[in-house]
């Protein structure tokens, strides 16, 4: 008698739900390609598991694959890349998308790429926007001048029909957006007045929040192509920045600048509204009695230029004192080239921000419960729930830091400044492999997205 075989696409409900929650993210979206019947018993199962996020690990440029570890399942998983995107870089990730950039440093090519669906989407070229062809990277490694072009990319939504880009630069101060479809970038025009230094962007709520250097706390409404958005500027100076920090010199000459402010995150957390302040000591060593001694000669070299330029035009004087400062920084990143240089993350601080009442509110946060935050400076940050998974705790902060050695003589460098920071001790655990990081690399954490 012959066997006859069910029809796989006809399996019971209740089957699929066992099936299901047996199976990860990756798992449940390889099940979901098999047909449409599997697809919807996956879109409409009750247990839609939460992600941990995953860490991007090292590449360089001309790579073929895109590989991240999930330390929930302690698992590497790895992406081959399209042709479109091959031997880009990974600048970060926002709502489930990849940024990945290549070309040239004066044109570089954005992408958004989602490494499950496989689905790609330039962004319009940056060449758009006036300010950003005036701008010059001082790396000295042509990579490096490509990728440090970005500062941050974030989506307001993973649905690109529905979504709004906004973007800085490092060297570049302004904000600009785009909507898919756009042939441009459009920029702020009123933030566009003056130079803007902007510390942190991200959206929550449907609303972006940018946290710049300086400035007073304003509400802006930016109209788009088809759609307006809500900006909220939040002045960095609301906040405890250190930007004296107290400076130790111990018996080897290595100077130690304490607890120096770093970098700020923005969080949506359960509803809130957080920004993670960051700080670090600056540690310099190596540059010795000689290399005082050559920073004092350039020091009165610079006043003697100063006396003759008082002499001088107006005109002509701002112009030579744009070259001296010029000079001045070549001569001290030379300095630091033989110079052993680091930064050692030491604290993260956390507040919260209401805006509702139309003022910036801003108060100290001791505890975040169960809450796990993830900040990079690259990606956008992440808050969940350590009720979630199993063998985490909550009051947390994992962190990435990415630290630019380029101008060292000391590379490839060893960077261990990643790990988990616990709000409850102050106690910082580097928990994260030391390897030597490509300094084009940026660290970065990536959030699967859920199946839509």
């Amino acid at each position: 008698m012959p066997i006859v075989y069910g029809d796989w696409h006809e399996l019971p409900h209740d089957l699929m739900e066992i099936i299901l929650q047996r199976l990860n993210q990756v798992d449940r979206r390889r099940l979901s390609c098999v047909c449409k019947s599997w697809r919807s018993h996956v879109m409409q199962t009750k247990d839609r598991i939460a992600e941990f996020p995953w860490l991007l690990l090292p590449h360089g440029p001309n790579c073929k694959s895109f590989s991240f570890f999930s330390m929930s399942e302690g698992a590497v998983h790895n992406f081959k890349l399209p042709k479109t995107v091959k031997g880009g870089l990974c600048m970060g990730s926002s709502q489930g998308w990849l940024i990945v950039i290549k070309g040239s440093e004066r044109d570089p090519k954005v992408f958004l790429y989602n490494p499950f669906s496989g689905s790609q989407y330039r962004l319009p070229s940056f060449t758009t926007i006036p300010s950003f062809l005036e701008t010059e990277s001082s790396s000295r490694d042509p990579i490096c001048r490509l990728t440090s072009s970005i500062h941050k990319i974030v989506l307001s939504s993973p649905k690109l029909d529905e979504c709004i880009v906004a973007a800085t630069f490092l060297d570049c101060p302004v904000l600009a957006f785009c909507q898919p479809g756009d042939r441009e970038w459009s920029v702020f025009e009123e933030l566009n007045e003056q130079p803007r230094d902007f510390l942190e962007i991200e959206f929550c709520q449907d609303t972006l929040y940018a946290v710049e250097v300086e400035g007073d706390f304003a509400t802006y409404t930016v109209e788009l192509t088809n759609r307006k958005l809500i900006l909220k500027i939040i002045p960095g100076s609301r906040f405890p920045i250190n930007n004296l920090p107290e400076e130790v010199v111990d018996e080897s000459d290595t100077v130690i600048m304490k607890d120096v402010t770093q970098t700020f995150h923005l969080v949506e957390s359960d509803g809130e509204i957080l920004i993670v302040q960051s700080s670090v000591d600056f540690l310099i060593t190596g540059i010795g009695e000689e290399g005082e001694d050559e920073v004092q000669e350039e020091e009165e070299e610079e006043e003697e230029a100063e006396e003759e330029e008082e002499e001088e035009e107006a005109e002509a004087r701002e112009e030579e004192e744009a070259e001296a400062e010029e000079e001045a920084d070549e001569e001290l990143l030379e300095v630091l080239f033989h110079s052993f240089f680091y930064q050692s993350t030491t604290k993260f601080e956390v507040f919260k921000i209401d805006c509702s009442s139309g003022n910036l509110l801003v108060s100290n946060v001791d505890s975040l419960g169960d809450r796990m935050l993830f900040v990079s400076t690259s990606s956008s940050s992440i808050s969940l729930s350590a009720r979630d998974f199993e063998g985490f705790s909550g009051n947390c902060i994992y962190f990435l830091a990415d630290k630019n050695y380029d101008f060292s003589r000391f590379r490839p460098f060893v960077c261990r400044e990643s790990g988990i920071f616990y709000l409850q001790n102050g106690r910082i655990e580097r928990t994260f492999p030391s390897i030597p990081l490509p300094t084009q690399f940026r660290k970065c954490w990536f959030a699967p997205p859920q199946l839509q």
